[in-house]
């Protein structure tokens, strides 16, 4: 617990808590310890769908809205990708 100079010298504790970690807000194991499995999975399907939603997005804000995945993918290469707006 994060505890004040002032508070410190006077032997009282505090009562705000400590921020966490970066790494165990964003999910980062130290060096030399992995994720279980099913962590693993879990920031794989994270990323998967940040990136389905951002294609979405860029999608319908030329208009165009998909139905499927697949249909997603192919749309974004049709009218993103081949045009050169994305590389």
């Amino acid at each position: 617990m994060w505890v004040s100079a002032d508070r410190a010298r006077r032997g009282a504790g505090s009562t705000r808590a400590r921020a966490p970690a970066v790494r165990d807000v964003v999910g980062i194991s130290p060096p030399g310890n992995r994720p279980p499995p099913s962590a693993t999975l879990s920031r794989v399907s994270r990323a998967y769908y940040a990136a389905f939603h951002a294609a979405t997005a860029t999608l319908l804000s030329l208009g165009i809205e998909s139905k499927t995945h697949g249909g997603l993918r192919a749309l974004f290469a049709l009218h993103v990708v081949r045009p050169g707006l994305v590389a």
